[in-house]
């Protein structure tokens, strides 16, 4: 089955974020805890990690590198 990763909430203040970086490829396989995307937001640089729940591969890529 299908899941979407959505961008965990990074900040109380935080509304938005860009993607500076896919870290995993399409058909690439994910294990939980593996580092996703580099996601860059007003003054903070994260990175978003698969949850227990998004183990599996990574079908589709919805949001380029430098989109918002």
């Amino acid at each position: 089955m299908a899941k979407i990763v959505v961008m965990p909430q990074l900040g109380l203040t935080v509304t938005k974020g860009k993607i500076g970086a896919w870290l995993k490829g399409e058909g690439d396989m994910v294990r939980a805890g593996e580092e996703l995307a580099v996601v860059e937001s007003a003054g903070a640089t994260n990175t978003i990690q698969a949850r227990d729940d998004e183990a599996g591969y990574l079908l589709k890529i919805l949001v380029s590198d430098g989109e918002v």
